[in-house]
């Protein structure tokens, strides 16, 4: 906190004690529903990055330099024109 006083917006991920003009953008008024901190979307994103990386067929399929497997590949009908 900075230590300016005044009201304070607390993160719903991790309970940090935020003042609306210090964040950055700054808040012109306190958010409607769920609201996180900078720092706790960082992890949430992390985290599904992490999943992407490791459980998901995606980034397979990114990472091979665009190349598709044969499974990806348009079948032939056999009308090429």
């Amino acid at each position: 906190i900075c230590g300016d006083g005044g009201s304070l917006l607390i993160c719903d991920g991790c309970e940090g004690e935020y003042h609306l003009g210090c964040l950055r953008p700054a808040l012109s008024g306190v958010p409607e529903g769920y609201w996180e901190c900078d720092e706790c979307l960082d992890k949430r994103l992390l985290k599904a990055r992490e999943y992407v990386i490791t459980e998901s067929q995606l980034y397979e399929r990114i990472s091979s330099n665009g190349k598709k497997r044969k499974s990806e590949e348009i079948p032939n009908d056999g009308n090429d024109t």
